[in-house]
């Protein structure tokens, strides 16, 4: 598998790409057009997110925080946040854990 070329960017919804998934983990990579927006949602296990590619605006409790390629951040469990593709391909790993 290359992400690269694996990673099926679309214009009607962010793209995914499942990378690994265990009873205790599960690893994918989101693709983000330019103002694209994964929608709000939340998380309910620890989950880590990686930038592979472009920029995010990531929306926290009525804050943005912008992060650039290769910033990683660790997503709050039970939060609700949206995230956006500033560039015109933006990429990012989520590894989620128990």
């Amino acid at each position: 598998m290359n992400i690269s070329t694996d990673l099926i960017f679309q214009a009607k919804s962010p793209a995914i790409l499942s990378l690994l998934k265990t009873e205790n983990t599960k690893a994918f990579v989101v693709g983000l057009l330019k103002d694209q927006v994964l929608a709000k949602h939340k998380t309910d296990v620890a989950a880590l997110l990686l930038v592979l590619e472009g920029e995010l605006s990531f929306k926290l409790r009525n804050e943005i925080k912008l992060l650039p390629k290769h910033d990683v951040f660790s997503i709050p469990v039970g939060e609700e946040h949206e995230v956006i593709g500033i560039h015109e391909k933006n990429s990012f790993l989520i590894f989620k854990y128990a």
